[in-house]
């Protein structure tokens, strides 16, 4: 199970979860069906692999970026797959 952030940071206890966050349930997801259609639009689709490679590649390059955690990231681009992955 996950833990939640404290309501104080650093004090009281931490509390379960009670569901998965959106991106551990599509990690969970592709690791039992990597081909699986993840998002579709038209004649365009990505498997649920390749949803998760392309946003560990945004998250690599935002970390080399200087991004870090709690940070606030504005995303631009076209309504189409590769974008869900922002």
């Amino acid at each position: 199970m996950t833990e939640a952030v404290p309501e104080r940071w650093g004090r009281g206890e931490l509390l379960a979860a009670a569901e998965p966050t959106v991106p551990q349930a599509v990690v969970a997801a592709a690791r039992r069906h990597p081909g699986a259609i993840a998002v579709r639009q038209g004649r365009r689709a990505m498997t649920y692999a390749e949803l998760v490679a392309s946003a560990g590649g945004l998250a690599r390059t935002l970390c080399d970026l200087g991004v870090g955690p709690e940070a606030t990231v504005g995303v631009c681009g076209r309504r189409r797959p590769p974008t869900k992955a922002a």
